[in-house]
């Protein structure tokens, strides 16, 4: 299945999530990404919003200069959920089991909201591994 996008006007749920304003613009890519190699099995849900104003060839070839992505701060949460039906048929889990949600905030330089990507796992299909 191919990822799906759309313009977007933010409503309070939407906004609260993002972490922007509730009714500002925004252009999301969402869908299923999977392993390309081997049996192609689903990784997670893939939503990622770009802010309305900012050009989307940008987002669509990730076509980021370097000094571009070193002037960008990104806040990284982790966070704890349970899949609901329409996602878990999409990454043919168990409606209701664990997930883990990675929300990336992308911010320019000036701390303005640039991008935000939310990546829902099911839990048994993410790990960090941290050495120090």
């Amino acid at each position: 299945v191919n990822p799906q996008t759309a313009e977007v006007i933010l409503d309070s749920a939407r906004a609260q999530r993002l972490g922007a304003r509730r009714g500002s613009m925004w252009f999301v890519i969402e869908g299923v990404r999977a392993l390309r190699k081997g049996n192609g099995m689903p990784l997670c849900w893939s939503e990622q919003y770009l802010r309305g104003d900012f050009p989307r060839a940008k987002l669509i070839r990730a076509d980021f200069t370097l000094e571009e992505v070193a002037a960008q701060s990104v806040e990284q949460l982790v966070t704890a959920s349970v899949l609901d039906d329409p996602m878990a048929g999409a990454l043919d889990a168990t409606p209701g089991s664990a997930a883990l949600v990675i929300t990336r905030r992308h911010l320019d330089e000036r701390g303005r909201l640039v991008s935000v990507g939310i990546h829902t796992h099911p839990a048994d299909r993410y790990s960090i591994r941290t050495t120090l």
